[in-house]
């Protein structure tokens, strides 16, 4: 993409080498979660757009419309990005737009039909973004996760508990659309009724959304570093926001480089308006990643004169973005931290072994730690996994009628 973007071979190697060593992206490759597919679709997919810009081939639009509605079902909020591509797309090249939206609107209409079938109710591609943004905006938030009373901290937590304090709320059985309806509204009653509030909230998102601490979502790469000495070498997120930030200020006038813009200015929008954590800001990789290219490339370009021009951005942003932040005031889950490094070695162990028995063991192992933390959707699906290699796993048979005990009874 370097390549492609500014032409400099070198710098572009030098870039995607360093961030390969990037530590959220080590933690997240060993471990099973869809964050990893989500990252590999847009990643192809912005570097199909940027051949579809400058090329004439059919395959390199259609590519790139396909990777990158596949990650906007993973990535919601990627969606805003991706009509933004198609719109910059078809005002070069109506031919070339077209291409692009064909797998996006086959894609949607599939998920969407799904979605009808299964609630009998219209949903785009998600029920739970009413409650998302409601933990985004909330007297209660800090910026980072924030866990709604009586609704679990998990997909189905916040689908069918939420479902379940909408309706009490409201005195009546809902759709899954007028529960997302609730609690849009709910958040922005609070944004209107206290505007100053709201503001400083999202000065501070931003803040987060670039500082060089990673607010833990599925498990605490923090903790993990910790314990991992090897991981205290490698480049992090915060280094990557200051070269990148630094970039951007260069590069924002230039339009060749306003798909990348696009992708920069509306992810980081879509972030704000719902909350921080590793796993949501970690799109923003990818164009900090070009930014910072940009940057050296332009560096080593200009006389020595200009270079006191260009490090003082640096040190600038060194200062914000590596300023400490106190894990208390982003609403960090104790637990969660204490059994994050135990999840990852667990699920090394099961990708090491061919063993079926030894492997559903592993499994069973990993479930009872979502049981402690009350992920009872989670542990029931490692059980189920676990009794499919074993069948005979008596410890993995109690604790599914556990675990779906748990969840039949919250609802």
């Amino acid at each position: 993409m370097g390549k492609l973007i500014f032409g400099n071979k070198t710098v572009s190697f030098i870039i995607a080498l360093s961030v390969g060593f990037l530590d959220i992206f080590v933690v997240y490759d060993t471990t099973a979660l869809k964050t990893t597919s989500g990252i590999f679709f847009i990643f192809w997919g912005f570097y199909f757009y940027l051949k579809a810009i400058n090329k004439n081939q059919k395959f390199f639009p259609v590519v790139s419309g396909l990777f990158l509605i596949f990650s906007s079902l993973i990535y919601i909020n990627f969606l805003p990005v991706l009509f933004s591509f198609f719109v910059f797309l078809i005002i070069k090249d109506i031919r070339k737009g077209m291409l692009f939206v064909i797998p996006v609107i086959i894609v949607l209409s599939i998920v969407t039909y799904r979605n009808y079938t299964a609630v009998r109710d219209f949903i785009l591609v998600s029920g739970i973004g009413g409650i998302h943004f409601y933990i985004g905006n909330s007297p209660y938030t800090q910026g980072g996760y924030y866990r709604v009373p009586n609704i679990r901290a998990s997909a189905f937590g916040h689908y069918f508990d939420g479902r379940k304090v909408a309706e009490k709320e409201m005195g009546k059985k809902l759709k899954p659309s007028e529960v997302n309806k609730y609690w849009r509204d709910k958040a922005l009653s609070y944004i209107i009724s206290d505007p100053d509030k709201w503001l400083f909230l999202e000065l501070k998102k931003l803040f987060l959304v670039f500082n060089n601490y990673d607010i833990p979502n599925n498990i605490d790469k923090n903790f993990i570093k910790e314990k991992n000495r090897l991981l205290r070498f490698s480049i992090t997120f915060g280094v990557l926001s200051v070269f990148g930030l630094s970039g951007f200020l260069f590069a924002i006038r230039d339009k060749k480089y306003l798909p990348v813009h696009l992708l920069f200015i509306l992810y980081t929008i879509t972030v704000l308006l719902f909350f921080v954590t590793d796993r949501y800001r970690l799109p923003l990789v990818l164009p900090l990643i070009v930014y910072t290219g940009i940057f050296l490339n332009s560096f080593a370009t200009v006389n020595k004169q200009k270079k006191l021009v260009y490090i003082l951005p640096v040190f600038l942003f060194s200062i914000i973005v590596f300023f400490p932040v106190d894990a208390k005031t982003v609403n960090i889950e104790k637990d969660r931290k204490a059994y994050s490094y135990q999840v990852c070695s667990i699920r090394k162990k099961i990708q090491r072994t061919e063993d079926k028995i030894k492997k559903s063991s592993l499994y069973t192992e990993e479930a009872i730690i979502y049981i402690k933390l009350k992920g009872y959707e989670q542990a029931l699906f490692l059980l189920n996994q676990a009794l499919y290699l074993n069948p005979e796993n008596e410890k993995a048979k109690k604790l599914y009628k556990f675990s779906h005990k748990m969840i039949f009874n919250s609802f």
